[in-house]
């Protein structure tokens, strides 16, 4: 039996531009190493910048009327959501944000946006923005099809290692993927 425990990732924008300058992913599984400390696999934390960091980072960038400076991002189970409190997730008010994924095949169900405590107009703004910055992810969630391994090698070939690598990362993933929802806090 492997010893597991909720870390978080912190990752940083590359680009001294941007609004956006930290995404912080809260209650990633990281497994206990031989020096008795906890640690997250590099490719837990691939999988985390390549599929909700560097997404969120370049459609920040892309919004045009509100953009936000920090995200904290809570994994979680859809049904967890509602329910736990305390040190995993925060508390909910119900002037929070639920947005569902439309997309039958989409691993990710929902994404739960955290009140702003925001005025008027500025609250009408950062609600749209947090549609707009987020709906897309539900896309990321979506998983290819295992290709068969003449299929695969026929890809590195066609479109190059990255691409390739990328599908494996995502399909090795699965099997550790701890959540369905997203609880999110926007500032």
């Amino acid at each position: 039996m492997v010893k597991e425990d909720l870390l978080q990732l912190v990752f940083h924008s590359d680009e001294p531009e941007d609004n956006l300058k930290k995404i912080t992913v809260l209650n990633v599984p990281g497994q206990l190493n031989k020096q008795g400390s906890y640690e997250i696999e590099g490719q837990i934390i691939s999988f985390f910048k390549n599929f909700i960091a560097d997404e969120l980072f370049a459609l920040n960038r892309k919004l045009p009327l509100y953009s936000f400076e920090s995200l904290k991002i809570w994994l979680c189970q859809a049904s967890e959501s509602a329910g736990l409190q305390g040190e995993r997730l925060p508390t909910m008010s119900s002037k929070a944000i639920t947005l569902v994924s439309h997309l039958s095949g989409s691993e990710l169900k929902q994404i739960v946006v955290l009140d702003a405590n925001l005025q008027a107009n500025q609250q009408t703004l950062w609600e749209d923005a947090c549609r707009e910055l987020l709906t897309p992810l539900f896309g990321r969630f979506v998983p290819p099809a295992k290709p068969p391994e003449v299929l695969k090698n026929f890809l590195v070939m066609r479109v190059g290692t990255q691409l390739s690598d990328r599908l494996e990362l995502y399909l090795n993933m699965r099997d550790y993927i701890c959540f369905d929802s997203l609880v999110l806090q926007a500032k």
